[in-house]
């Protein structure tokens, strides 16, 4: 019998593409890597939430593949309460291994072969699981002895660093080919992995309008104003403020109506009449002033934008709301997002989401959001993130790439790419987020998309292209 032990931490993630890929009862280096048996996780409390919905996404796909051949009796744990704790570590992980040989030896077999990989524990885990589970097999009375085994899962070129205890090389598997092309993971279940809730709605189909996009980009802007701000209108001559007064309005509304899963509150959201909302709220003053600001805006709009219909008398709250958030920096993302569909076999990607918000599971009820992210690209199971702004303010740029560089790594650890895209055309602004987030340690998987790139579609789409293939971003980057 083979055990895999996995050394669980708090990214699942790495722990799922090794049990996946050593499943695989189709694999051509089986005889080099043993199929696993029996397939135990070193958890925390905190973190054995992970590893059971690690076994059901495993059983899930079983069903629908029919190539792993695993069921919920070939899924052990060994719970500790502490991560860093040496003495409970080598203490309970021996006692469960003492466990599963006596429970073996009943059925009359036998351990021949444990593999052990170190990827997500933390090294107090990954310390004392190797001596303790060295020390097991020597102290084996096993005949043939067990065979141990010990691996790391290789972030840079997605293959499973793998050596035998008692041999001087390590070995790379795949050996040809490597793992984002063997592992696919569905966006839900990257997701149910960490204990989140993801419900794919489509991607704010109801918000797509057919946008020139060449046009909005086709003047090269000062990189100190605002230019960009509500997709450039203002450089068709209405005033910013004025396209800012419309936008705090809709953000009002949008508090009001905040609780969107609210099945009550969303229908009144969806029907009330904006005009009629705007009086009642503000007034017959400031609704003659509204509804001036309102037409000029939309026929603007309409210079970029074909086939809008906007019925002005019967506009509803919520087109209103979707129509000032899209202009305020949603279409940015979905300028990248359909340009990614548009080239998705050709730069090798298996999903592309554009405005995802996962929840919490254990908070459905109260609506508590755990990030939003704009954009996120899956390629087997690894993800690029991409934050979009048209802002130009130096610090909540910054603020805007430590965040989508955290949640990418959060989310799909250390082989997560992250990408932050700005409209600025200043060199040396970008030049400088990349010099202060690449003073972290993991940031050579951080790169700008800024204005250059935008502007061209040939460029931009070799660009992602670049994203996407590279192993790291530091030639990327010019490093």
């Amino acid at each position: 019998m083979n055990l895999l032990i996995c050394s669980g931490g708090a990214n699942p993630v790495p722990n799922y593409v090794v049990c996946r890929y050593l499943l695989d009862k189709f694999r051509e280096d089986v005889e080099k890597m043993p199929i696993p048996d029996l397939i135990l996780f070193l958890q925390t409390e905190k973190t054995q939430d992970y590893y059971k919905n690690l076994k059901k996404i495993l059983i899930e796909e079983d069903r629908e593949k029919k190539n792993l051949g695993v069921t919920c009796e070939d899924f052990k744990y060994c719970n500790i309460s502490s991560e860093r704790d040496f003495s409970e570590i080598r203490k309970n992980l021996n006692e469960k291994l003492n466990e599963i040989q006596d429970s073996l030896k009943k059925d009359k077999k036998t351990l021949t072969h444990i593999h052990f990989n170190i990827t997500g524990g933390t090294k107090p885990m990954v310390v004392c699981g190797y001596q303790e589970i060295s020390s097991f097999c020597k102290l084996s009375k096993n005949q043939p002895p067990i065979k141990f085994a010990y691996s790391d899962l290789n972030p840079k070129n997605h293959t499973i660093n793998y050596i035998c205890e008692d041999d001087s090389a390590n070995l790379f598997y795949p050996e040809e080919d490597n793992l984002l092309d063997k592992v696919k993971i569905k966006m839900g279940d990257l997701f149910k992995l960490h204990n989140l809730h993801y419900e794919d709605c489509g991607s704010k189909n109801e918000n797509l309008y057919d946008i020139n996009f060449k046009r909005v980009f086709e003047n090269k802007v000062n990189s100190k104003n605002n230019s960009f701000r509500y997709l450039g209108l203002a450089q068709y001559g209405m005033d910013i403020k004025e396209i800012d007064k419309l936008r705090e309005i809709s953000k009002d509304n949008r508090i009001k109506h905040k609780n969107h899963r609210n099945k009550k509150l969303f229908v009144r959201l969806k029907n009330t009449n904006l005009l009629e909302e705007v009086y009642e709220k503000e007034g017959e003053e400031s609704l003659g002033i509204f509804r001036e600001n309102l037409e000029q805006l939309l026929s603007l709009f309409k210079k970029i934008a074909s086939d809008f219909t906007f019925d002005f008398e019967n506009v509803k709250v919520k087109e209103f709301v979707d129509l000032m958030k899209f202009l305020d920096g949603d279409w940015l993302e979905q300028f990248l997002w359909k340009i990614l569909l548009e080239f998705k076999d050709e730069i090798n990607i298996d999903d592309v989401k554009w405005s995802v918000e996962p929840d919490i599971e254990e908070t459905l009820e109260n609506n508590r959001k755990y990030c939003e992210l704009d954009l996120i690209v899956l390629r087997g199971y690894q993800i690029t993130t991409f934050s979009c702004t048209t802002d130009y303010n130096k610090h909540i740029l910054k603020n805007k790439g430590f965040e989508v560089f955290f949640r990418s790594r959060q989310l799909g650890g250390h082989a997560a790419k992250s990408v932050l895209v700005i409209t600025s055309n200043d060199q040396n602004l970008k030049t400088e987020l990349l010099e202060d987030l690449k003073s972290f340690e993991g940031t050579e998987y951080f790169t700008v998309i800024h204005y250059e790139d935008l502007c061209d579609k040939a460029v931009l789409k070799e660009k992602l292209k670049e994203i996407l293939e590279a192993p790291d971003f530091k030639k990327l980057d010019g490093e």
